[in-house]
């Protein structure tokens, strides 16, 4: 079976393909441009405001092992929040230089990406 990606623009860049639990396929296609660093929240909005995202934790790890040279070595918020209750308040990152992910206080001013996601149901 050969899967269709999705279109894109010449300056966006295909990361991945996950199968999500419906069987649906989630396309995720990386938007050129960092943020300059701020909160996490500032980060979500700035993302959510064009219509975009954040990577999330998944997309975060794929893009280290397959396309880290997108991104500069430094953080970048994920848009996932840390479910703990031991961290309330704080959301996960991906340190692209060392490759490692944790999780910050929200207030802490990391750089950020934005992605957009495309979902192809299955026939």
């Amino acid at each position: 079976m050969k899967i269709q990606l999705p279109d894109h623009d010449t300056d966006e860049v295909y990361l991945c393909g996950l199968i999500l639990p419906t069987g649906a396929l989630q396309h995720t296609i990386v938007v050129p441009g960092d943020a300059e660093p701020d909160s996490w929240d500032h980060q979500m909005q700035w993302a959510h405001d064009d219509g975009f995202d954040l990577l999330n934790r998944i997309e975060h790890a794929f893009a280290w092992e397959k396309a880290r040279g997108l991104f500069d070595p430094v953080e970048y918020w994920s848009n996932t929040p840390n479910d703990n209750p031991d961290h309330r308040g704080a959301a996960w990152y991906q340190h692209f230089g060392y490759g490692f992910q944790e999780n910050a206080d929200k207030n802490c001013k990391l750089y950020a990406r934005r992605c957009r996601r495309v979902i192809v149901q299955g026939e």
